[in-house]
């Protein structure tokens, strides 16, 4: 009788993954015989059916041959290449950076599959960009991001976020409307919360002081508080140009000077 070869198959996981990460097992499955024998690089042999490479580096990649035997001695064989899975050029594309109070931020990686990103305060995210919206004081410091390519390997990187206080954080409107049509009703200063010891002093055309405020809460929408003939029994200042000092008062900068325009 003619007895047919066996049919050699041989694997390098059962999906049929042929990259593997450095320092990981790379698993190997054979099937099609009664008997095995596997060879490979650096001296790679095995007499297991199914078989790894523990510790796989550059060393292990290349061919690998399994010859399977049957039952009736018969031999037939099979080969996989398996290479060496990277993430070489995994990174953060950011640089460490400053920010003022309030701004948004903006985290982007690239290099791998998957990402997941964690920071000072809680901060977590599994978006790639991640975003840090309207950021504060206390979230302030190092973040950090783990990749994962589609083989599971693994790579991570840092970037210090710092969130400044400076006079370069504020944003000062030279234009007010108080009129309840819900567009510049109040004169906000963008920033000023960064400094709790500020004040602030709005001066008519003349140099009275009309009104003052230590901390500044951007709710100035005209009322007088300093000064007794300044404006005409309403509690507001009448429409017009309007002059402002603010004494940041943080042992750096000199006082901030400037006019602002009211209208209602």
């Amino acid at each position: 009788n003619v007895v047919g070869l066996p049919n050699a198959n041989a694997n390098a996981s059962e999906s049929s993954q042929s990259a593997f990460c450095e320092g990981t097992v790379a698993q190997l499955y054979g099937e099609g015989g009664v008997s095995y024998q596997w060879t490979g690089p650096n001296g790679f042999s095995s007499t297991q059916q199914n078989t790894g490479v523990p510790n796989f580096s550059d060393d292990n990649t290349g061919v690998y041959t399994l010859i399977v035997t049957d039952a009736n001695g018969c031999q037939a064989q099979d080969t996989i290449s398996l290479s060496l899975s990277e993430l070489e050029n995994f990174k953060i594309v950011n640089a460490d950076t400053s920010v003022c109070p309030g701004e948004n931020v903006t985290l982007l990686a690239e290099g791998a599959d998957s990402y997941s990103w964690f920071g000072p305060n809680g901060f977590n995210s599994t978006e790639n960009p991640a975003y840090i919206i309207d950021i504060s004081m206390d979230q302030a410091g190092v973040y950090y991001v783990e990749g994962l390519n589609n083989e599971g390997c693994y790579g991570e990187d840092s970037v210090n976020v710092e969130v400044i206080v400076s006079r370069n954080c504020l944003f000062i409107p030279g234009f007010t409307s108080p009129n309840d049509d819900g567009v510049n009703v109040a004169w906000e200063i963008t920033g000023i919360e960064a400094f709790p010891n500020a004040v602030v002093y709005i001066y008519n055309r003349w140099g009275n002081l009309a009104f003052s405020a230590s901390p500044y809460e951007n709710d100035w929408v005209g009322q007088v508080n300093e000064g007794v003939n300044i404006g005409d029994g309403s509690g507001k200042v009448p429409p017009g140009t309007y002059f402002y000092v603010i004494e940041l008062n943080d042992g750096i900068d000199e006082p901030l000077k400037g006019y602002i325009e009211l209208q209602y």
